[in-house]
C-alpha cells in the first residue's frame, strides 16, 4: 500500500462539498474537543452534512456533540466492514482525527472518498495516505490541532467545545463528582496519590457533600477500597455502572467536579461544570479545560510537563513525585474558590 500511495496523485478538495465525514478515535477527550470543529464547520457551510464515524465506545457521546447530522458506528478491527459503511454515506471529504494509526490509515485507503485529510508530524514525513495534511503541533492546545482540520475558510478562534444535554438535570447543591482514574497513554504517571484523595474526601464529608466517583469498570475495586475507609452513606461508586450519557448527566448535576487529566475532565469542561483539573506530566496549556469556571493545577515539579504528544511517555519516574507536588490543600483551596464564586457561563 505504501508504494502505491507514494506515487498516487494527490486529489484536491472538491469545489462543492455536500458532506464531510469525520473519523473519530477511541479517545473521549478528542470526541469532546471535536464539538468546536463541528461548530466552525456549520457556521462556514450550514447546508453541508457532517457525518461522525465513531467507535461503539464513544458513539453515544458523539450523538451529544450537536451539529452532526449522522453518527455511524465503526470498528477499527473490521476494516472492510467499516469501509463499506463509509462508502454507503459517500462523504466528499473524510477527516481522520486519529494520530499515527495504521488502522485508520487502512480504513481511509479503502473508503474511496474523494479527498482525505489527516495529521502529519515533524520529522516523520506526511502520511502518504492523505490528500492534504495538517501539521500536528505539540506547542498548542489540542483543540487548536483539531480545529485546524477545518476544510472551509472560517476557523473561529473563540469557538470552544460546549455540550448541551437534551434534558438538563437540576443543579444539585452539595453534590461532588470525583474522577480519580486518568486515561490515555502513561496514565499511571497522571494519577494523584490515593491518600490525597482520602484527604479531599474528608473535606467533602465535613461539608456534608454527596460524593460520586466516576470511572471505568477496572477502577471500581480501587474506588470501593477508598470508600470503605469511611462509614458514610453519601459516598457512591459509579465506576463501570454508567453509560457515557448518564455520566454526562451526573457531571452536569454536580456542584463541583474534581478530575485528573482524562476524557471525563474534558467532558466536564464542555458541560460547563465547576471543575478543578490536576496535571502532572501533562500540562493545562496543552490539554487543559477551557471553560471559564475551571481551575487547572499544574505540578510545580522541575521536569513537568514531560508529555507533549499522545503516547510520549518517556519519563522514567514511576514514584508519582510529579503528582504528589499538587497538595490536597491546593485542591481544597481551588474547590472553595469555585464554590464561593458566582461565575456566569
Amino acid at each position: 500500500m505504501s508504494i502505491v500511495n507514494m506515487f498516487r496523485k494527490k486529489r484536491p478538495i472538491p469545489a462543492q462539498i455536500r458532506s464531510i465525514g469525520i473519523l473519530l478515535p477511541y479517545s473521549t477527550g478528542t470526541c469532546v474537543l471535536t464539538q468546536a470543529l463541528l461548530t466552525d464547520m456549520k457556521a462556514s457551510s450550514p447546508k453541508t452534512q457532517v457525518i461522525l464515524f465513531a467507535p461503539a465506545e464513544i458513539s453515544a457521546l458523539a450523538k451529544l456533540m450537536g451539529y452532526a447530522d449522522h453518527v455511524v458506528k465503526i470498528d477499527y478491527t473490521q476494516i472492510a466492514a467499516s469501509a463499506r459503511l463509509i462508502k454507503l454515506r459517500k462523504p466528499d471529504v473524510l477527516i481522520d482525527l486519529n494520530k499515527c494509526s495504521k488502522s485508520s490509515a487502512l480504513l481511509c485507503h479503502h473508503s474511496e472518498v474523494q479527498h482525505i485529510r489527516g495529521f502529519c508530524f515533524e520529522n516523520k514525513g506526511a502520511d502518504k495516505i492523505y490528500d492534504s495534511t495538517v501539521l500536528y503541533r505539540s506547542d498548542v492546545h489540542e483543540l487548536d490541532n483539531i480545529k485546524a482540520m477545518q476544510v472551509f475558510s472560517l476557523v473561529t478562534a473563540g469557538t470552544l467545545p460546549r455540550i448541551s444535554l437534551p434534558n438538563q438535570p437540576p443543579d444539585r447543591q452539595g453534590r461532588a463528582v470525583l474522577h480519580i482514574a486518568p486515561g490515555g497513554a502513561g496514565s499511571a504517571r497522571k494519577a494523584w496519590p490515593i491518600e490525597f484523595w482520602e484527604i479531599l474526601l474528608l473535606f467533602f464529608i465535613e461539608k456534608d457533600f454527596e460524593v460520586h466517583f466516576t470511572g471505568a469498570e477496572e477502577n471500581s475495586e480501587m474506588i470501593n477500597k477508598l470508600i470503605e475507609k469511611f462509614s458514610n452513606k453519601k459516598l457512591h461508586n459509579a465506576a463501570g455502572e454508567l453509560s457515557m450519557v448518564d455520566t454526562a448527566v451526573l457531571l452536569k448535576s454536580a456542584e463541583i467536579v474534581v478530575a485528573v487529566d482524562s476524557g471525563i475532565m474534558h467532558l466536564a469542561s464542555a458541560l460547563q461544570c465547576n471543575l478543578v483539573a490536576l496535571f502532572g506530566p501533562t500540562h493545562s496549556r496543552r490539554w487543559g479545560p477551557l471553560n471559564r469556571n475551571s481551575i487547572s493545577l499544574n505540578s510545580p515539579h522541575t521536569c513537568a510537563p514531560c508529555v507533549t504528544e499522545p503516547g510520549d511517555c518517556s519519563c522514567p519516574d514511576l514514584t508519582g513525585e510529579c503528582m504528589r507536588l499538587i497538595s490536597p490543600q491546593m485542591v481544597i483551596e481551588s474547590v472553595i474558590r469555585l464554590l464561593d464564586t458566582d461565575i456566569k457561563v
